[in-house]
């Protein structure tokens, strides 16, 4: 499976206080089909594992305005790391994200080079849940998101452009595929209609400067970019 660029990209403006805009979203391999399926089991005995261990979702961050609820293991992210998990496919999320992000600097021609650091969560949903239109947020430090579909049938993430909500890439959930996004950029997915379950590993990237002013969640180092 190729790398594939999804863009927004501003129209030929008709004055000069038109924005002038490039959002670029790169979606690729990350994960073999059979990688996926041990991945699905290992997380799933994790979210039996920390719903246990935590119990209440922290107050005032709740599901992330996702609409997966309280009682959601994506509710729960700011108290564990992906990252810390003992498994080796950690380090190919790891090393996928910083090759991706080499590849979007790269497609954009920026020459930008930072200590990456991230935070990182992983999603279960069940017949008739989906995650509701958000955001990851817009400050000075806001920098690209990912995603990582290990289960699914059928689902596709939505992503809209900042400017004109109404226009909107749809990208299929094809299972062992990441996609990198500019955090900004509002989301949402379609409703998970199987009798199985959607699992995703989700994460914020960040750099260096940037780590201590984060009140919640939990950031590890990725690597040089």
């Amino acid at each position: 499976m190729k790398k594939t660029v999804w863009e927004f990209v501003t129209k030929k403006p008709n004055n000069p206080f038109v924005p002038n805009y490039r959002f670029v979203l790169l979606s690729g391999p990350c994960f073999t089909i059979g990688e996926c399926r041990e991945i699905k089991y290992y997380l799933l005995e994790k979210e039996t594992e920390l719903l246990k261990k935590h119990t209440h979702a922290m107050e005032g961050i709740g599901d992330g305005n996702t609409g997966l609820g309280n009682d959601s293991i994506t509710s729960r992210f700011p108290y564990f790391s992906v990252f810390d998990f003992e498994h080796p496919f950690v380090e190919r999320i790891r090393k996928s994200v910083l090759e991706y992000m080499e590849d979007i600097c790269n497609i954009t021609k920026t020459n930008w080079h930072s200590h990456l650091y991230a935070q990182s969560w992983f999603n279960v949903m069940r017949n008739g849940q989906k995650i509701n239109f958000h955001s990851h947020g817009m400050n000075e430090d806001i920098l690209y998101g990912f995603h990582i579909t290990i289960e699914t049938e059928n689902t596709s993430t939505i992503y809209h452009n900042p400017f004109d909500t109404k226009q909107i890439i749809e990208v299929p959930n094809d299972i062992g595929t990441i996609t990198l996004f500019p955090n900004y950029i509002p989301h949402q997915t379609t409703t998970y209609e199987g009798n199985d379950v959607r699992i995703s590993i989700a994460g914020d990237l960040t750099e260096s400067s940037s780590v201590p002013k984060k009140d919640y969640g939990i950031y590890r180092a990725l690597g040089v970019l």
